[in-house]
């Protein structure tokens, strides 16, 4: 015991050291396993809250989008049912839809069945396509759809063909 008292007495400084030491590792050591688990999780809730925005945003241009379209292509069925597509292009004038490069109809009603017009801003009226890819890609397009089981007519003076 005397042994022990002595080295005690002489490493003083060293005793206060080690007492200090030991459980300032320990507490270092359990910050950086808190602070490793954090980071994980707040990488977690990060991408999460990344993930509401993008959707909230894209609902946000979903509504607005389907309402302008909505309110832009909302036709009256008897342009359809009497074969007057021609007179689309009224409608057109006043509620086309922004953004849009092209607008048509496309009728798979009674004797305009496949028929195609599109409109034209600059003489305000409906005219007969004149680009084949755009024909192609509307009946390309189209064709999911349960009331076109009639295949589209071809053109007979027209240089394109399906």
């Amino acid at each position: 015991m005397s042994k022990l008292t002595t080295f005690a007495r002489r490493h003083v400084l060293w005793l206060g050291f080690l007492a200090v030491l030991v459980p300032l590792v320990i507490l270092l050591s359990l910050q950086y396993g808190w602070l490793v688990s954090l980071e994980k999780t707040s990488v977690v809730a990060h991408q999460a809250t990344l993930n509401n925005f993008l959707e909230a945003v894209a609902s946000e241009v979903e509504y607005f989008y389907r309402s302008v379209a909505e309110r832009a292509l909302n036709l009256p069925s008897s342009l359809f049912t009497q074969n007057k597509l021609e007179k689309a292009a009224y409608h057109f004038v006043t509620k086309r839809p922004q953004g849009a490069r092209q607008v048509f109809v496309l009728s798979w009603y009674g004797e305009d069945t496949g028929r195609i017009l599109f409109y034209d801003p600059a003489i305000p009226m409906m005219e007969p396509p004149a680009d084949a890819e755009a024909v192609r890609a509307i009946y390309v397009a189209s064709a999911p759809w349960p009331g076109n089981r009639i295949s589209p007519p071809r053109p007979s003076t027209s240089s394109f063909y399906f």
